[in-house]
């Protein structure tokens, strides 16, 4: 069997990456997401540290047919920092011409903003990243753009938010999410196909309160109002990692619902060298079984990582598994 696809880390060891609706970014790892809204056609992305606001992004998707990228871009700087600064503006080539369009404002005289503008042909969407800048650095030009990706909706999709990080199949889209200190999530779905992955900090302080098979018997309450738990768990090894997983299958009086998969599959993983709980849940069981593996990663996290933002405090005491999760 073929190794699951990773994301693979940061090139600089002073990033991390992030990924998010199909764009990929390599940022400073005091960096982090406050602010994460929209979907894949069109949402924005706020990064802060602990002084403020470091980095805004937004998208949204356009007709390519009728997009002229270059006349485009400088209306969106125009509306970003006015006629008068946007007159310094200047087309910027990336490597692999992933982006048209391209072409980035330098503020001259901070605090200000540096803004970058281009049409992504990958997604067909138009793409704006807006630095606040408090003292000249060129941090977006030679450290955010030079990492910048943009993965089409038609192939795997990485997804990396604070020390969770899995690639999911084309074709799900992102439903919910969850970001508490130490309890990370994301929820997808393909019509009416699920697919969850979740991440718990502290996996020896987890399992200390309850048993791997709790953790199991809590994730699966998600669906208990249309799908009954299918026996026994088994024991399971998914790249290294040791578990559980369960089948459940649809209750005959929701038989009607044929949109609903017939069965869905949830495991729950104990990732030793990283101290973590990795739970999935999935319609299909090769697609959750490989959306675990995917992160597993057997490199450790960094500290100001681990689970939780930059400046955060140790993960608090894990929720109960049988309180019904936020999507």
């Amino acid at each position: 069997m073929a190794p699951p696809p990773t994301i693979p880390p940061a090139t600089d060891p002073r990033r991390a990456r992030f990924a998010w609706q199909g764009f990929v970014l390599d940022l400073p790892r005091r960096w982090n997401p406050v602010r994460l809204e929209g979907t894949d056609d069109a949402g924005h992305v706020l990064i802060a540290d602990l002084h403020g606001p470091q980095l805004g992004l937004r998208w949204r998707r356009v007709n390519a047919r009728k997009l002229d990228a270059d006349a485009w871009a400088r209306r969106a700087i125009e509306a970003e920092v006015g006629k008068r600064f946007a007159a310094r503006a200047k087309p910027l080539d990336l490597p692999g011409g992933r982006f048209a369009g391209s072409m980035i404002c330098l503020e001259d005289d901070p605090p200000g903003r540096d803004v970058w503008v281009a049409h992504s042909p990958a997604s067909g969407r138009v793409v704006e990243l807006v630095h606040h800048v408090q003292k000249r650095d060129r941090a977006l030009q030679d450290q955010v753009l030079p990492a910048l990706r943009d993965i089409a909706p038609t192939e795997l999709r990485p997804w990396a938010i604070f020390d969770l990080a899995c690639i999911v199949p084309a074709g799900y889209a992102l439903k919910s999410h969850r970001l508490n200190a130490g309890d990370v999530g994301l929820t997808f779905a393909a019509r009416a196909r699920p697919l969850a992955i979740r991440q718990l900090a502290l996996a020896r302080l987890a399992l200390a309160r309850l048993p791997l098979e709790k953790w199991l018997a809590g994730q699966e309450t998600i669906i208990q109002r249309h799908y009954r738990r299918g026996g026994d768990a088994e024991a399971i090894d998914v790249a290294g990692a040791n578990g559980l997983l369960r089948r459940s299958t649809r209750r005959r009086r929701f038989a009607f619902m044929r949109w609903l998969p017939e069965a869905v599959v949830t495991l729950v993983l104990h990732d030793v060298a990283r101290d973590r709980l990795i739970l999935a849940q999935g319609g299909d069981e090769e697609a959750a079984r490989a959306l675990a593996a995917s992160a597993l990663d057997p490199a450790p996290a960094s500290p100001a990582k681990a689970g939780a933002p930059h400046g955060a405090t140790a993960a608090p005491e894990p929720q109960t598994p049988h309180t019904r999760a936020d999507d």
